[in-house]
C-alpha cells in the first residue's frame, strides 16, 4: 500500500506531465528565462523523469544548452543527485558525459563538490564513464583533488578504493591530492581534514609501507590530540639533544680509553694492549658507530633550533630520534664488547657478557624494524626537498581558499532568484 504522501507525489507528477503535454510546443521547449535556463534545466533539477524524456524527444538540442553559470541540464541533475535523470540522459546521449561547466569540471567533479554519493558510485561503476575518473578541470584538479580541497573524507574514500584513480596526479600547481591534504592539516586540526589525510596516506600506492606513513603523519599532524607546533618540536629537540650529547661524550672518551690500557714500554709503547683480540675490533667498530650516529643527531638537533617551519622541523627531529636510538644501541654493544675483552681470562663470565650482547643485537633488530617505515618515508623526503620548499613558502597553496569560493548553494531557491 502507498502512503498518502506517495499518492500525492504521483498525482502531482502525473498532473505536471499532463500539463506539459498540452504546453509541449517547439518554441516553448527552447524558451529560456533570464538565467538562460530552459524547461529541461528545471525538469532535470526536480527529477521529473517522464517530463525530461518528453523534452528530449521534442528537442534534443536543449540537452546541450548552458545557463549563465555554465551548467547544462545534466549538471543540474548531478548537482541534486537525480540519478534516474542522469541515467536517462546518458543512455540517450552518451556524449553528455564530456560536457564541463565554466570551471572545466565534469559530472564527477560536480557530484563530489555537492557530495552526491549515489551519483559518484554510479559513475565509478560504469565502464563507459571511465575517462571521467582522472579528468581535470581548468586548474588541473582531478575529482580526487576536489574532494581533498573540500575536505570530504567519504568522497576521498569512495575514489581511492578504485584502482583506476591515480593518486599521484599533479594539478597545474604541481601538487597531488595528498600534498593538498597535508598542507591543510598544518592549517587546521579538524577531524575531517585529518581523516582525508589518513585515507590518502593509507591508500597511497607507493613502494614503501603505507601504514608506517599513516602513523608518522598522524603523529605529526596531532591526531593524538596534542598541539604539535614548531615550538613543541623544538622543546622535544632540546630534551633529545641532552641524550645525544651525552652519548657523543661517552663514545669520544671511550675511543681514547681502550679496554686493557696501553703498553708502557717496548717497541709497541703507546699501543693498546689487547689490540690483537677479536673483541677489540668489535669494540672499536661499535664505539665509532655510536660516535658517528650521535654526532649527526646533535648536528640535526642544532639545525632544528634555526628552522621556523613545521615540515623540515619534523623531518630533522625524527631523523635525530632514529640516529640517537642507533647510537645508544651501538654504545651498549661497545660496552659489552669491551667488558668481554677485559674478562677474557674468565671464560664463563666472558661468555655471559657475550650472551648479554646477543640481547642487544635483538633489541637493535627490533629497533630497525620499528623505524623501517619511518626511514622509507624520510629518505624520499630528502629527494623531494624541492616539494618541501614549495610547501614551506606557501606559494603552492596560496589560493586554496579561493577554490572554495563560488560554490553554489545546495538548495533550489537559486532557481527562482
Amino acid at each position: 500500500t502507498l502512503s498518502l504522501s506517495s499518492v500525492i507525489d504521483l498525482y502531482t507528477r502525473a498532473l505536471l506531465v499532463g500539463i506539459a503535454k498540452l504546453l509541449l510546443k517547439p518554441e516553448l521547449v527552447k524558451k529560456a528565462d533570464n538565467f538562460r535556463r530552459t524547461p529541461l534545466h528545471f525538469a532535470s533539477t526536480f527529477g521529473f523523469l517522464k517530463l525530461v524524456e518528453m523534452l528530449l524527444e521534442s528537442d534534443s538540442s536543449t540537452a546541450y544548452s548552458f545557463d549563465k553559470d555554465g551548467c547544462a541540464p545534466i549538471h543540474m541533475s548531478v548537482h541534486f543527485g537525480q540519478i534516474s535523470v542522469i541515467k536517462l540522459a546518458l543512455r540517450c546521449f552518451p556524449d553528455l558525459k564530456d560536457l564541463v561547466n565554466r570551471k572545466g569540471q565534469n559530472i564527477l567533479h560536480i557530484a563530489i563538490e555537492f557530495r552526491q554519493v549515489h551519483v559518484i558510485r554510479y559513475i565509478l561503476q560504469e565502464k563507459k564513464l571511465e575517462n571521467l575518473i582522472n579528468g581535470t578541470d581548468k586548474e588541473g584538479n582531478t575529482p580526487l583533488h576536489c574532494a581533498s580541497i573540500n575536505s570530504y573524507p567519504h568522497m576521498v574514500n569512495l575514489q581511492v578504493r578504485d584502482k583506476r584513480v591515480d593518486i599521484t596526479m599533479l594539478n597545474r600547481k604541481l601538487v597531488t591530492a595528498l600534498d593538498i591534504a597535508r598542507s591543510q592539516s598544518y592549517e587546521s586540526k579538524e577531524d575531517q581534514k585529518q581523516l582525508v589525510l589518513a585515507t590518502l596516506l593509507y591508500f597511497d600506492r607507493s613502494p614503501w609501507c603505507s601504514w608506517g606513513r599513516v602513523r608518522i603523519e598522524m603523529l605529526r599532524c596531532g591526531m593524538n590530540q596534542r598541539i604539535m607546533s614548531v615550538d613543541w618540536y623544538k622543546d622535544r629537540a632540546n630534551t633529545l639533544m641532552v641524550v645525544a650529547t651525552l652519548v657523543t661524550t661517552v663514545a669520544f672518551a671511550a675511543g681514547f680509553t681502550m679496554p686493557g690500557g696501553y703498553q708502557s714500554d717496548g717497541s709497541r709503547q703507546g699501543m693498546p694492549t689487547l689490540v690483537n683480540h677479536q673483541k677489540f675490533e668489535e669494540f672499536v667498530w661499535w664505539d665509532a658507530m655510536a660516535l658517528f650516529f650521535s654526532m649527526v643527531a646533535v648536528i640535526f638537533l642544532v639545525w632544528v633550533q634555526f628552522v621556523q617551519h613545521l615540515p623540515p622541523t619534523f623531518l630533522l627531529l625524527h631523523c635525530s630520534q632514529v640516529l640517537t636510538v642507533f647510537a645508544l644501541e651501538c654504545m651498549a654493544l661497545a660496552f659489552v664488547s669491551g667488558l668481554s675483552l677485559t674478562l677474557v681470562e674468565n671464560s664463563s663470565l666472558s661468555q655471559s657478557m657475550s650472551r648479554l650482547g646477543y640481547t642487544f643485537y635483538f633489541i637493535g633488530l627490533a629497533t630497525v624494524i620499528q623505524f623501517l617505515p619511518t626511514a622509507m618515508y624520510i629518505f624520499p623526503g630528502f629527494i623531494r626537498f624541492r616539494s618541501w620548499v614549495n610547501q614551506i613558502s606557501g606559494e603552492v597553496f596560496r589560493s586554496s581558499d579561493t577554490n572554495r569560493q563560488g560554490h553554489r548553494r545546495n538548495d533550489m531557491s537559486f532557481l527562482f532568484s
